[in-house]
């Protein structure tokens, strides 16, 4: 029986999973499944394993430490300095109004 061009792997009808040869060479298609979905998941894990560790295990540098403590210095000086204006604009607000009541 000469191989079949038209499909990559043969069908059914033709020969089992573990029988089907591919081409030239005699491929046991079931082994191979197995091998490469064993491949694939043995890659995966490995993958998220090094970002796991990398990300969350080894944790931020020096460096990357130093910048947060900078922006967290940053944002906390931003912070107070609008609550200074807030607290100015309320005295303000306040001394207007105690102004129109002493007028009234």
């Amino acid at each position: 029986m000469d191989y079949p061009k038209k499909h990559i792997i043969p069908r059914a009808r033709i020969a089992t999973l573990a029988n089907r040869d591919g081409g030239t060479c005699v491929v046991n298609y079931k082994a191979l499944l197995i091998a490469m979905g064993t491949i694939a998941g043995v890659l995966l894990l490995s993958c998220s394993g090094c970002i796991l560790y990398c990300c969350y295990c080894r944790g931020p540098s020096g460096r990357q430490r130093r910048k947060w403590a900078k922006d967290d210095a940053k944002e906390e000086r931003k912070k107070s300095e609008r609550q200074m204006k807030q607290d100015q604009r309320k005295a303000e607000r306040q001394a207007k109004n105690d102004e129109i009541r002493r007028k009234y």
